[in-house]
């Protein structure tokens, strides 16, 4: 048997009304059939130090040190510093080595913080965006009714119109599965909605929710509400052109990734695909690409020998392309390979987007 364990901190309110709150790192083990929460202990502070000594003392409490093999946590300095950070700690404490299973949605949602900063520089001012809060404040004042698709916007349609019933239909097969959040969920109805895919107006729209500097998925909901009423909701002509933009980034790019990304075994193939479809997007907006193609290959180093090896449980790969794969692990490794990979978004270049799983596969010397 063996379990992965995840931690991620949380500043959670006290008891004591002097304090602001106080910081709390839940701790989770999962395995096959298995989901437990083992602990949520209370941090003198947020330190690597003290999160992967945290971390030990619930895993020797449920007595797991020796089975566990990897580690998944979001990707902040504290977690993944090359001396301090827990991980490396962790690692230390255990003495031996562990696999790295960053979380994929952090690492997703800083792909699109990337493409906010771009287009909507203000967004890392503060929760309160502008433009945001403003429409949250008219929402009253708006005909929830009268929505005014996205797909109906020449350049949407342009930039959609051959990905549209793909989409819908990936958007209504993963409602159909249910057991998401409901900020999730509507980032799926909503962009169903956008592709005019909800003609029986079947779909309510919600009022606009909080918004929170760690959640990014607010701004991309708050985006696409803003588009669907940008005739009853008046913006600046860069504000609007802006938003559809970010719209046009979210349907087309983001929303398959994001739901796609928390498979291990597949999330080496989707992030090729990610960033071949990225790289000919340069052609149409090159800021945006720019931006995600940094922050993805920024955290590529996930993409060890290990991880990639993960791949021969995609049931999206070929047979014909693993019994290539099977023929590569005939290659020498390095002695020591490194817990980091590193790609470059200048590496990246235009052949890249031909390339397949195949194209890494190399014949036995």
């Amino acid at each position: 048997m063996y379990v992965t364990v995840h931690w991620d901190g949380k500043i959670l309110p006290t008891l004591n009304v002097r304090d602001s709150g106080i910081d709390r790192l839940p701790i989770v083990i999962t395995s096959k059939n298995l989901d437990l929460l083992i602990g949520i202990p209370k941090l003198k502070n947020s330190t690597g130090y003290e999160q992967a000594n945290a971390v030990h003392c619930a895993l020797d409490d449920w007595g797991l040190l020796n089975i566990v093999q990897a580690l998944c946590y979001d990707t902040t300095a504290s977690n993944m510093g090359r001396l301090k950070g827990s991980c490396i700690l962790l690692e230390q404490k255990l003495e031996k080595d562990l696999l790295y299973l960053p979380c994929r949605h952090h690492i997703y949602e800083l792909i699109l913080r990337g493409v906010f900063e771009t287009k909507l520089p203000q967004v890392t001012l503060s929760p309160d965006i502008p433009i945001f809060k403003n429409f949250k404040k008219n929402w009253n004042n708006i005909d929830v009714s009268n929505t005014i698709c996205g797909i109906d916007d020449v350049e949407c349609c342009s930039a959609l119109e051959n990905y549209r019933n793909n989409i819908l239909q990936f958007s209504r097969a993963m409602l159909r599965i249910g057991c998401f959040r409901d900020d999730y969920k509507e980032l799926l109805e909503l962009s169903i909605i956008f592709l005019n895919g909800d003609s029986d107006k079947k779909i309510k729209i919600h009022p606009p929710g909080a918004m929170h500097q760690a959640r990014w998925m607010s701004r991309a909901i708050y985006c696409l509400k803003i588009y669907l009423y940008r005739k009853q909701y008046l913006l600046k002509t860069f504000e609007i052109n802006a938003i559809r933009n970010i719209c046009i980034f979210i349907i087309r790019f983001y929303l398959k990734a994001w739901f796609n990304c928390t498979e291990p075994s597949k999330a080496p193939n989707n992030d090729l695909n990610f960033i071949k479809e990225l790289k000919l997007y340069e052609k149409e907006q090159p800021l945006i690409a720019k931006a995600a193609l940094n922050k993805i290959c920024n955290h590529l180093w996930y993409l060890t020998e290990e991880t990639a090896a993960l791949t021969f449980f995609d049931d999206t790969i070929s047979t014909e392309i693993k019994k290539l794969m099977v023929v590569s692990l005939n290659n020498e490794s390095t002695i020591n390979p490194s817990k980091r990979f590193i790609l470059s978004s200048s590496d990246i270049d235009k052949s890249f987007s031909e390339k397949t799983v195949a194209s890494f596969c190399q014949k036995a010397v």
